[in-house]
């Protein structure tokens, strides 16, 4: 007979094991001791991503999972997920805002400075260059 294992607290499902003899009650052998956290019903649904099958008390059901998720808001608040059936919130975005900020003024911060040298280059040429005279 297998037996179906759930985690004490999130109640995610952990795997399946089989009862052995041993598993047998003293009293009554044609019956098995069920351990604590299993179930003899096998999970009936499967995961997809982000989400964890989990044992609601009565049978299995699927639950939000985006546990270690890293996400960031627009005002660039940075938060995680560290719980079961915890999901992001509508607003959270995968990336740094202030950082990318940061990065894009740099990035046109260096193409003026590029663009004012290639002009004061380019001045520098025409003045060095005599016009030519017509006569």
């Amino acid at each position: 007979m297998k037996v179906y294992h759930y985690h004490t607290e999130t109640k995610e499902y952990l795997g399946a094991y089989k009862l052995t003899e041993g598993d047998k009650n003293p009293f009554d052998k044609s019956q098995y001791l069920i351990p604590a956290n299993a179930v003899k019903t096998w999970p009936t649904v499967k995961a997809n991503e982000n989400q964890t099958v989990i044992f609601n008390g009565s049978g299995w059901s699927l639950t939000p999972d985006y546990r270690g998720l890293v996400y960031w808001l627009e005002t660039g608040e940075k938060d995680d997920i560290s719980a079961l059936g915890e999901t992001p919130p509508n607003d959270a975005i995968d990336y740094d805002p202030v950082a990318l900020a940061e990065e894009k003024t740099a990035e046109y911060e260096q193409a003026q400075a590029e663009a004012q040298a290639l002009a004061e280059q380019q001045a520098a040429e025409a003045e060095a260059t005599p016009e030519e005279s017509t006569s």
